[in-house]
């Protein structure tokens, strides 16, 4: 006795995306370009270079014994207002040193003008279009990291446990007044700084 035949099922059809839908499906979420810009830090386009790019060296003629650490190690060893500069790497042969002021970049250049130096350096200005290129995220100068204080630990130990009345009141007063004070002083040395290079 023979088998009734199964209907054939109908397969659903496939609704095609309109083309606005399809320009909404090409553009990233805005997680996707957060995750795009790194850690959700302020977009290094807005940023500006400061001190007119003084404070850029750029390292020129690198060979394959003449890697990054080695440089960055050459420059920990010599003296700086402030702190040591940072070194970007650009390509095999390529760097920028970052210095903390133009102060600091002019003694560098001084100090690798000399024969004995076997890093080649030159301003910034006469770079490779790969070195103007990097962001200007990356050229900010670099900044001494400040120490830990009773008040800051009690701050960040008080937001963690969620508990109210940890932080000392008269310690964060203490605290801004402080910042406010170095920030002043940061302002104050950078106006003398440019003032002297604009004198030479």
């Amino acid at each position: 006795m023979q088998q009734p035949k199964r209907p054939a099922l109908l397969e659903p059809r496939k609704r095609h995306a309109t083309p606005s839908q399809q320009a909404q499906l090409m553009q990233p979420s805005a997680s996707c370009s957060m995750r795009q810009n790194g850690d959700g830090r302020e977009d290094s386009d807005e940023m500006t270079i400061p001190f007119d790019g003084l404070h850029l060296l750029e390292c020129y003629s690198m060979t394959q014994y003449d890697t990054v650490l080695k440089l960055e190690d050459f420059l920990r060893h010599l003296q700086w207002s402030s702190v040591a500069p940072v070194v970007r790497p650009v390509d095999d042969t390529h760097a920028v040193v970052v210095c903390a002021n133009p102060a600091d970049a002019r003694s560098l250049l001084q100090t690798c003008g000399q024969p004995a130096c076997q890093w080649q350096l030159q301003q910034f200005n006469q770079a490779c279009a790969k070195s103007k290129a990097l962001k200007a995220g990356e050229l900010q100068p670099p900044r001494v990291r400040q120490k830990t204080t009773t008040a800051v630990a009690r701050r960040l130990i008080g937001n963690a446990l969620r508990v109210k009345g940890v932080q000392d009141k008269d310690a964060e007063q203490l605290l801004k007044s402080q910042h406010a004070e170095k920030k002043e002083a940061r302002a104050q040395k950078e106006r003398q700084l440019e003032a002297a290079w604009g004198e030479d």
